[in-house]
């Protein structure tokens, strides 16, 4: 029986520096990976709530008996009105 076209060996391989066509999809994916350029992720700046909005938020969660009404209103009291930079 002669060799199968899987197992003989591709002078077009060893010009590239490897010794089988898995190694050389690898090192293609790879080579392809490092020129994809990805968009960086737009970020926005956190807006805080008007006291209005805040209190309209506490009387919803009070109102469906949310179990973690009393944290949301430590957590607003604590926050304070947003403050000035200097």
């Amino acid at each position: 029986m002669g060799r199968s076209a899987l197992s003989t060996p591709d002078p077009g391989l060893k010009v590239a520096g490897v010794d089988d066509i898995a190694e050389l999809e690898r090192l293609t994916v790879v080579r392809l990976l490092s020129l994809a350029k990805v968009a960086k992720p737009r970020t926005r700046k956190p807006t805080a709530w008007t006291a209005e909005e805040a209190k309209t938020f506490l009387e919803a969660a009070q109102e469906a008996s949310d179990p973690f009404y009393a944290a949301y209103v430590l957590i607003l009291v604590q926050r304070g009105p947003p403050r000035r930079r200097s």
